[in-house]
């Protein structure tokens, strides 16, 4: 071992620290937390987009009673409810970016802890290594997103599962696994998709036998207990019980794409993103992802130990298989618009992670027969090139979007200082984002109302989203009622306006 054992033990960490392998992931666990720290630095007071403000809007609305904003059927409550919580006690938005932060190093110690379950502490690290550093992830670790907090609970009820139920740990992880599952589906609805994953399972390996198990049933019981308030506050708010499924399923562009198309296309582009910056080191992971998926298909030359649930090593493997393949096939059932949004396959990714990771084991072990100190090398060789690309990737990208829409906010910071609670503004586009930062009503986009209605004193216009028609064209067209008072620019020489307020004149 690396330090004694009594070091850890003073640090009461005596329990997890037992092997090279927790010392190694130990040390992962304090790098990524200086890294995020780093990046906390940066992005704290970066401005919001518009998912981030839709949220955080309603979390206000919550706890304060004003401005006025509605949450769509198509976003769960969860996150709205806590960052209420958190505005109501005065941690606001600096806590909600630490408990980001705080979900961002969960997903390290978590496929970690599910890596050993699956196979063995090598592979838990390796694999703890490359999600530390992946790129998409740090990115939205720093933004007031869900998709960081839903794959902690996407990672912690496959922990339960794994730990309590396939290598038959203790009951508590068995019956935990529902109430994570419920958790995360208040998070992000999607989330749900891991109940199929993990029922085509228990089908394949046992039948309908798991229908006898009381733990799973005790499991499903406190989830449906958890669901209640859930489905009233759906049936009050919106109508109905099941308004957010068809908020979520309903109406999603395909663009004449095939589900055929979108897998190919969801093939070709995901495993590259694994690389970071450099392309080629998305080929090397590649490559390694398919050694790593070659070994794990040897579970179709024992499919009759599968279905008789006889060999553990097997039946590990098919769940990481279905995993794999079943969050792919989900993705490529939704679709997409006209671009791939990564963060919606962060549950793809952490599978792909821990193939990887037997890849590179794999690697290990055959080199290993002729020289352990090469086969050491060359594992750190690797993971040290995935970690700078990433790294790289992640750090251009988060420095440069730090400053993305702080035109808005500024903007947003105008109208605080310069309008009354009961007094508001229009604006067409940008809504959820000003309103968040100017903590004043969006009244809508009607100019001609807006001349006779005293509570609306300016007009807000953006070039990030599409105004109405003649919009513009009508401020223009009468100068003696609006009043250009603020602009804010995209460049520093001040040539490119990016928005503009308008001060309401009356006679």
């Amino acid at each position: 071992m690396l330090l004694n054992n009594e070091f850890y033990k003073k640090l009461k960490l005596g329990k997890f620290v037992k092997e090279k392998e927790d010392e190694l992931f130990l040390a992962l666990f304090i790098l990524t937390l200086i890294v995020s720290i780093y990046f906390f630095t940066k992005t704290y007071s970066q401005a919001l987009w518009f998912d981030e403000a839709d949220y955080l809007n309603f979390g206000k609305y919550l706890a304060f009673g004003y401005p006025e904003w509605g949450l769509s059927p198509v976003r769960p409550p969860l996150f709205p409810l806590v960052s209420a919580l958190f505005f109501k006690i005065g941690f606001g938005e600096i806590g909600l970016r630490i408990i980001m932060i705080l979900s961002g190093l969960s997903n390290t110690v978590l496929i970690y802890l599910i890596g050993k379950e699956l196979d063995n502490k090598r592979v838990g690290l390796i694999a703890a290594a490359i999600m530390a550093l992946f790129w998409s992830h740090l990115f939205f670790t720093f933004r007031l997103l869900v998709d960081v907090p839903v794959l902690t609970l996407w990672l912690l009820s496959t922990y339960f599962f794994v730990k309590g139920y396939i290598n038959e740990g203790k009951k508590k992880y068995i019956w935990m696994i529902a109430p994570a599952l419920f958790i995360g589906f208040l998070i992000k609805y999607l989330n749900a998709f891991l109940i199929i994953i993990i029922l085509v399972y228990l089908l394949m390996t046992e039948r309908l036998k798991f229908l006898k198990d009381k733990d799973l049933w005790m499991s499903a019981g406190i989830g449906i207990i958890m669901s209640i308030p859930f489905f009233i506050f759906q049936k009050l708010y919106y109508g109905s019980f099941f308004a957010f499924l068809k908020a979520s399923l309903v109406g999603r562009t395909t663009l004449g794409r095939t589900f055929t198309d979108f897998f190919v296309e969801y093939i070709k582009n995901l495993f590259p993103m694994v690389g970071g910056k450099y392309l080629w080191v998305g080929t090397l992971f590649s490559i390694i992802f398919i050694i790593g998926f070659i070994k794990i298909l040897e579970i179709f030359l024992g499919l009759d130990l599968i279905f008789k649930n006889k060999d553990k090593k097997l039946t590990k493997e098919l769940f990481l298989f279905l995993w794999l393949i079943g969050s792919l096939a989900f993705l490529a059932k939704l679709g997409y618009g006209h671009y791939i949004e990564e963060r919606y396959a962060f549950g793809f990714f952490a599978a792909v992670f821990l193939i990887i990771a037997i890849g590179i084991n794999k690697i290990y072990d055959s080199v290993k027969n002729y020289n352990k100190l090469a086969a050491t090398a060359l594992v750190i060789l690797i993971l040290v090139l995935g970690a700078y690309s990433n790294l790289a990737h992640a750090k251009l990208l988060i420095e440069n979007k730090a400053e993305s829409f702080i035109q808005v906010k500024q903007a947003g910071e105008f109208l605080q200082e310069n309008l009354r609670k009961n007094e508001g503004y229009l604006s067409p586009a940008t809504s959820a984002e000003i309103q968040y930062h100017s903590n004043r009503k969006n009244m809508g986009s009607n100019l001609q109302a807006a001349l006779t209605d005293e509570k609306i004193k300016y007009v807000v216009i953006s070039i990030f989203n599409q105004m109405p028609a003649g919009y513009l064209e009508f401020i223009q067209s009468n100068p003696d009622k609006f009043k250009p008072v603020e602009t804010y620019f995209l460049d520093k020489e001040n040539k490119q306006p990016a928005v503009i307020i308008f001060k309401i004149i009356r006679n």
